[in-house]
């Protein structure tokens, strides 16, 4: 099959990317594959059998590229995958794709309930929905959509539990990693307080944050971090871009993973930290709930919500959990022996093999590029002769 595949580029560090190079990399060996970045500026030639291509700037030209391309490679599927608001320059073109290609895929994810009817006239485009988490999943089948499925993210191979005596080090006191992207969303500044909290009952911990210092969407990290009384004998700043065997080391290197967001579609991080054996400390909220449990770590309860509204999602939540009540967890995580914090890592890694594993993930892209091509082409096989005018 030819298949054009359109997200963020597969080669930058974004979560999206990554998981459209994971889905390339299972569909590369039997099928021609053409990526379209909306955040490439030039073409980049990765392999023999498939390249980036520039997406485009303006809505017209996004358009114009993507049916130009439908019509000139003679597309089989094409793979959507991002936030809707990115998308919505696709929905004027609907029935101009359509004749070109009748399988159009989106791999979604979204934060909340309840459902997103106003999503409605983006999701008929597609003829097939594969859902990053259960509650997206639960959504659009509230919606009437049939054909759709779950379809968590998983992670590299080259992430994996270093044996404990193989393992590094970067402190000796009890480490809690955060590692997230310096945005609003995402609540540095409340994991930064909350850590704040805890420490100055116990000293002997250590905070790694591995995000960039200072974004526009975010806040100054340093500038937190001071305010908080906590110094570099007390956190660890990691701002730099770090390989994949970097980051393995360092999940390894820690012993406990916070994600202190207020919305997730899903939550990378906390994957890390399961795939790794650690325990996790999570907000219930989004896909992070498909991944933390009480076996694995603490799935906390948000303190209060509120809708989030905007033009382009006039009802979403952001659930808040205080600052205060993720130190209460990091003490009691603080007072496990490493044995029973052994056992919740041994748990974590468990639920990872059972529901996120590359296996599972493999198999459920070609269950949909091979059962679902199908039979969309025995449904369409009277559409697909139709001309772009």
């Amino acid at each position: 099959m030819n298949i054009l595949t359109v997200s963020d580029n597969p080669l930058s560090t974004s979560g999206v990317a990554q998981q459209m190079k994971l889905i390339i990399d299972i569909l590369e060996p039997n099928n021609k594959i053409i990526s379209l970045s909306i955040n490439e500026t030039r073409p980049v030639q990765v392999t023999q059998n498939w390249g980036v291509i520039y997406g485009g700037k303006s809505e017209k030209e996004k358009q114009n590229i993507l049916l130009q391309i439908l019509e000139n490679e003679k597309i089989d599927y094409i793979l959507f995958m991002t936030d809707p608001r990115f998308f919505t320059w696709i929905m004027p073109i609907e029935y101009k794709m359509k004749a070109l290609c009748n399988n159009i895929v989106y791999y979604h994810v979204w934060d909340s309930y309840p459902a997103p009817t106003f999503n409605k006239g983006f999701y008929d485009v597609f003829t097939h929905i594969a859902c990053i988490s259960k509650l997206t999943y639960s959504n659009l089948r509230e919606m009437g959509y049939k054909n759709i499925s779950y379809v968590p993210h998983t992670l590299p191979k080259e992430i994996y539990q270093i044996p404990l005596e193989q393992r590094p080090r970067i402190s000796p006191k009890f480490t809690v990693l955060w590692d997230s992207r310096n945005m609003f969303r995402k609540s540095p500044a409340c994991a930064i307080e909350a850590f704040s909290i805890f420490h100055k009952k116990h000293p002997n911990s250590f905070l790694i944050m591995k995000t960039d210092p200072i974004l526009a969407e975010g806040c100054d990290i340093t500038y937190v971090l001071s305010h908080y009384g906590l110094t570099e004998n007390d956190c660890l700043l990691i701002g730099a871009k770090m390989s994949l065997k970097e980051m393995n080391d360092l999940y390894n290197a820690v012993d406990l993973v916070l994600n202190t967001s207020l919305a997730e579609g899903f939550g990378l991080s906390a994957l890390m930290g399961l795939k790794t054996g650690k325990m996790v400390i999570a907000p219930q909220i989004g896909g992070l709930q498909d991944q933390v449990d009480n076996k694995v770590g603490f799935c906390v309860k948000p303190d209060f919500s509120y809708n989030f509204a905007s033009m382009a999602a006039p009802i979403i939540y952001f659930e808040f959990v205080k600052p205060q009540t993720y130190a209460k967890f990091l003490e009691q995580a603080f007072y496990f022996s490493p044995e029973r914090r052994d056992q919740f890592g041994k748990n974590a890694i468990k639920k990872y093999n059972e529901i996120f594993s590359n296996e599972i993930f493999e198999n459920n892209w070609k269950n949909i590029f091979v059962e679902d091509y199908a039979k969309r082409q025995s449904e369409f096989k009277n559409f697909v002769n139709i001309r772009v005018i």
